[in-house]
């Protein structure tokens, strides 16, 4: 009896330690672990295992791909919960640390004029950069002519490279930043035409050049610009300019004075010139800034002459020209030859709009007389050089009989009759071959006669 007494005892001892341990082992399964990346959950796991291979692969996966000096932060935080049916395994939290940490690194920063340009990878980079800049510049200025020294050349604006530690995402790749270096910023400034708007106008209000407004405008016409119109002000400024500073000499021409001398052997509005002028030479040093190959400034360092010019001296007649006569040899003109006098007035037209010159008797230019007389050289007529003479010439036409191809002379002046009381001539200085109308006060008061020369 008491033998059966031990054995049940042990047997209840058995099935209690029994439901003592798998009531120890339910309880210790009933529980997950919610977990938190730097305060922020990432997810639900089974075992505290999983989220330090977790953080293993993805440490590795960052250092793979930005490198092994990253910085981030890493607080896990483990918290014991009721055991839940939607936990993460590996590679879901993996993910989540990936998607969670803020990745920062340390990196060079280019600095221009006091303000963060461009972040790359090192300071190697940041060189490589300026460098592809620069190094054009410096091997075009290697071959510089002869009279050009090069006295500097550097950056115009202020640049430093400072060490950061920035995120991974603000870096530039050095091929991207090439690019938006040797393009230049987008910049432009625009202008919408307005009523009573013209390019130079524009120009003037905005002081920006014709030249640069064209250049920056192309394909579109400035002279025709319209209400509404939209005009690019500026081009795309380089983010860095190269300003270099160049020493040149170069040999300038010094210009020769005229002097003028009164001269009483010749008539009034006759010249003639004594001394040609020879223009003398200087070599001139000068100090000159380039910004971007465009000149920005120069200074004279010094001068030194050559060669003295020779003035040019030019005698101006004061005598006084005698007045033609109003009573002209009257020997009757020979008949009108309608043929001949069509050709010559043909002749004549071939040359109008050619310059008034002084002395003149070419198509280069032509003085009244050197008009005619070339005129009817041209038809084989030959008649005196100098107005007054041609005045005298041929026979006397009455103003009334007067036929197209006459000369037709005036005080001081000659010209060819063209019919309808019209005449071709070389006026005056700074006017060109023309046809005017005989009507007028001024002509009228100044006509002689007619004369028939053929």
């Amino acid at each position: 009896m008491n033998g059966f007494k031990r054995m049940t005892a042990a047997l209840i001892s058995i099935a209690l330690t029994a439901f003592i341990g798998l009531g120890i082992f339910f309880y210790q399964n009933s529980f997950s672990y919610e977990v938190f990346l730097n305060g922020e959950r990432i997810g639900n796991v089974l075992e505290a295992k999983t989220v330090a291979d977790a953080l293993e692969d993805a440490d590795q996966e960052l250092k793979e791909k930005y490198g092994s000096n990253i910085i981030y932060e890493k607080e896990i935080t483990l918290e014991k919960v009721q055991i839940k049916t939607d936990h993460e395994d590996l590679l879901t939290v993996k993910n989540n640390i990936l998607n969670t940490v803020d990745v920062q690194k340390p990196a060079a920063a280019l600095i221009i004029d006091g303000e963060s340009r461009f972040i790359l990878e090192n300071e190697e980079e940041v060189d490589q950069l300026l460098a592809a800049i620069m190094d054009p510049v410096k091997q075009k200025l290697k071959d510089l002519p002869d009279h050009a020294q090069l006295l500097e050349v550097d950056f115009k604006q202020e640049i430093t490279i400072e060490e950061q530690i920035v995120p991974v995402d603000s870096l530039y790749k050095l091929e991207e930043v090439m690019d938006l270096v040797l393009t230049g910023t987008e910049s432009a400034l625009t202008y919408q035409v307005a009523t009573g708007d013209s390019a130079w106008t524009i120009s003037r209000s905005f002081d920006v050049g014709l030249r640069s407004l064209e250049e920056a405008n192309p394909g579109k016409d400035l002279t025709e610009l319209a209400p509404g119109d939209v005009l690019v002000l500026s081009k795309d400024k380089p983010y860095l300019d190269i300003v270099y500073t160049l020493k040149e000499t170069t040999i300038e021409k010094i210009p020769f004075e005229t002097i003028k001398k009164k001269e009483d052997t010749l008539y009034v509005g006759q010249t003639k010139v004594e001394q040609q002028g020879i223009h003398g030479n200087k070599e001139v040093v000068r100090e000159v800034t380039y910004i971007n190959d465009v000149v920005d400034s120069q200074k004279v360092l010094s001068e030194i002459v050559a060669k003295e010019p020779v003035e040019k001296i030019v005698l101006e007649g004061t005598k006084a020209r005698p007045v033609a006569a109003r009573i002209v040899s009257t020997t009757h003109a020979a008949a009108h030859n309608g043929s001949i006098g069509s050709s010559i007035v043909a002749e004549a037209k071939r040359y109008l709009g050619v310059p008034y010159v002084r002395g003149g008797s070419t198509p280069s230019g032509f003085d009244c007389s050197g008009f005619t007389s070339y005129v009817y050289r041209q038809l084989g007529i030959s008649i005196p050089r100098t107005s007054g003479a041609q005045a005298r010439v041929g026979g006397y036409v009455a103003r009334s009989d007067l036929k197209p191809g006459d000369l037709v002379a005036f005080t001081g002046h000659v010209g060819i009759y063209v019919g309808g009381g019209n005449f071709i001539h070389a006026p005056s200085p700074g006017k060109r071959v023309m046809i005017s109308s005989m009507n007028t006060s001024y002509w009228r008061a100044r006509y002689i006669s007619g004369r028939r020369v053929y």
